[in-house]
């Protein structure tokens, strides 16, 4: 673990959200379906293009005719 700094926040940011986007505990990801977090839906409007912002950080490179579906959001955490 480290701490975000002036220096590293752009780095730290990209690895977090790089490690995120390949997770398949929260966005499953194949060429042609993506089934991906609630939040792509939600904030839908900060992505302009979803597949092309996931295919910057997705090791597996979407097509840009995939079928998009959304996995539901887990709440466990605020729950408890």
């Amino acid at each position: 673990n480290k701490a975000y700094t002036a220096n590293n926040l752009d780095m730290m940011l990209q690895e977090r959200t790089k490690t995120f986007i390949n997770n398949p505990d929260y966005n499953q990801i194949q060429p042609s379906k993506i089934s991906i977090s609630k939040i792509f839906d939600w904030y839908q409007s900060d992505f302009k293009d979803v597949i092309s912002f996931l295919n910057n950080y997705s090791s597996s490179k979407i097509n840009s005719s995939a079928n998009i579906s959304y996995l539901e959001y887990d709440w466990a955490l605020n729950k408890q």
